[in-house]
């Protein structure tokens, strides 16, 4: 059994402190709970020591596919030990490990189908969809330029000149966008996963001012992260010159 424990160690790359507690597999359901906890501290002479803080479960998440079965990462250690750098533990209140996470992220943004990613890996379409409600938070709250300093979002819109190119808050383009009369090839998955939700919601609003308010959720977006939003750019400039003509 000690044998099976390094090998599955091996797989998920878990390095001392940590080690595989205990294994539970369902061979008929290609399923494996694995969890995962803190090696017991030992003295000079092999003692075990008492462990200095109790260890608390911490969180179940879904792993990679691993020899054909799915994986759940069980941890259990103490709550002063942080977890976040390790890509088999997931964040708080998500479904998947970082790794998974990080999988899923990327065939997104490939353009696989939600269909197709369920099949592959065995996952409900709701845990996808908690994924993309976090990454699409996450975008917004904190993009690249809010971490290099910039100054908070207040909803007044940007200072004269601060985006350069970009059409202004008020123009049609942006409602056009958000009610899929345009389209634009998309390479930021955070764009494109903002896009669906606000096009998801755009049409359901009682009334003009609240198209609007989505309107102008894609523009302070594009604001925000427009360092990395070049082609998405051109593509818009393009549609508001058309518009224009």
């Amino acid at each position: 059994m000690r044998t099976d424990h390094q090998l599955l160690e091996q797989l998920l790359e878990l390095h001392e402190p940590w080690e595989i507690r205990a294994v539970r597999t369902d061979i008929h359901g290609r399923r494996c709970e694995v969890e995962v906890g803190l090696a017991a501290p030992r003295t000079w002479f092999g003692l075990v020591r008492k462990p200095s803080a109790p260890a608390v479960e911490r969180g179940e998440w879904r792993h990679l596919n691993l020899a054909g079965f799915r994986y759940v990462v069980r941890v259990v250690a103490p709550a002063s030990v942080s977890l976040e750098r390790y890509e088999w533990t997931g964040e708080p209140e998500q479904p998947f490990t970082r790794a998974m996470s990080a999988r899923l992220t990327r065939l997104l943004a490939e353009g696989v189908s939600l269909e197709g990613i369920c099949r592959l890996f065995g996952v409900d379409p709701g845990e996808i969809w908690r994924l993309k409600r976090s990454l699409e938070t996450r975008s917004v709250r904190v993009s690249p330029l809010d971490a290099a300093g910039a100054a908070p979002d207040t909803g007044a819109g940007p200072a004269a000149g601060a985006a350069p190119g970009l059409p202004e808050a008020d123009d049609p383009v942006w409602g056009r966008l958000a009610g899929g009369d345009i389209s634009i090839d998309i390479g930021v998955l955070s764009l494109k996963l903002l896009l669906t939700r606000v096009r998801s919601q755009y049409e359901a609003m009682p009334d003009d001012e609240s198209r609007r308010l989505k309107a102008r959720e894609l523009h302070r977006f594009f604001v925000k992260n427009l360092r990395m939003l070049g082609a998405e750019l051109q593509q818009l400039r393009a549609s508001a010159l058309r518009e224009e003509a």
